[in-house]
């Protein structure tokens, strides 16, 4: 093929590295950590029961009001719950400052999540002013507790070099952490580290290996990367099917390098294959079609 696999992965890698602050995920409502007794953690346990129709009537208000109170007594979990309440302005008025407040509350107090969340605040500067250095700091306890999301955006940083000394070594260990974990885009970014070379050794054939799994999980840069090693390789069956699925995906610039790989596929590649190539791509996006969220 005429496109060039490895300038095709620095241009990605280059990419990755440019837009690392832009990727930090909205954090949701989640359940309680465990551990905690007492009566402020009571509340929040009946909290859940009633957002969720667990034996007691569904009630939304009812869900707040007990998590407001959970909050309110000092409860963790209750207060990371309140923040994203305040935050997703669906259940409680946007407020990002009560948002900020609540959740800063509970990382204080070492919930995972909420570290994670407020670190993710502060990179986007979402009701704080931004700072980069104050989020590594938080994604960093975050991530010594396991937290696999805060293990990624951590590793953004290192890479970088934003918030943090640039330390691509530990940025590649903290994506391989993650990535073992199944999350998809740092098994992205640990297979661009591979590609390039940086802060690891580089190997390609391990590089294949995570860009599959993170182009199998959606990630559609993945999947273009993998199209373009696939069709160097001689495989147009495979190339085909990877860059029709990325030509689906949304992805303004993934989209443009899709389109591009599969006109030179089908240049190349015989009748059969690009049938073949087609029926394979066409089956990944039906198996993978996320169902709408049902409303009750």
């Amino acid at each position: 093929m005429r496109i060039s696999v490895k300038q095709l992965i620095l241009m990605q890698h280059l990419i990755l590295a440019a837009t690392s602050s832009a990727q930090v995920k909205e954090s949701g409502p989640v359940g309680p950590r465990g551990g905690e007794s007492g009566y402020a953690q009571s509340l929040f346990q009946l909290g859940l029961k009633y957002a969720k129709g667990d034996g007691v009537p569904k009630s939304n208000d009812e869900a707040v009001k007990l998590f407001k109170n959970a909050a309110s007594l000092g409860d963790p979990d209750g207060q990371f719950m309140i923040g994203c309440y305040y935050y997703d302005g669906k259940l409680l008025p946007r407020d990002l400052s009560e948002a900020v407040k609540w959740t800063e509350r509970s990382a204080k107090q070492g919930h995972a999540n909420a570290q994670r969340q407020l670190g993710a605040f502060y990179m986007q500067g979402v009701g704080v002013q931004r700072n980069a250095s104050v989020a590594s700091a938080w994604f960093a306890k975050s991530a010594e507790q396991g937290n696999t999301d805060a293990e990624y955006l951590l590793g953004c940083n290192l890479s970088l070099g934003e918030g943090a000394v640039q330390n691509r070594a530990e940025a590649v260990n903290l994506f391989r952490r993650a990535a073992e974990k199944g999350h998809a885009d740092a098994q992205f970014r640990l297979a661009s580290h591979l590609f390039a070379g940086e802060g690891v050794e580089e190997n390609w054939d391990e590089g294949q290996k995570w860009a599959r799994k993170a182009a199998e999980q959606g990630v559609a840069d993945a999947q273009v990367v993998l199209a373009a090693i696939c069709g160097e390789n001689g495989n147009y069956v495979e190339a085909l099917k990877w860059f029709l699925v990325a030509e689906q995906s949304g992805n303004v610039a993934a989209v443009s390098e899709a389109r591009s790989g599969v006109d030179q596929v089908v240049e190349e590649a015989s009748k059969k294959e690009i049938v073949e190539g087609a029926r394979m791509a066409i089956n990944w996006i039906i198996e993978n079609q996320k169902e709408p969220p049902v409303e009750k």
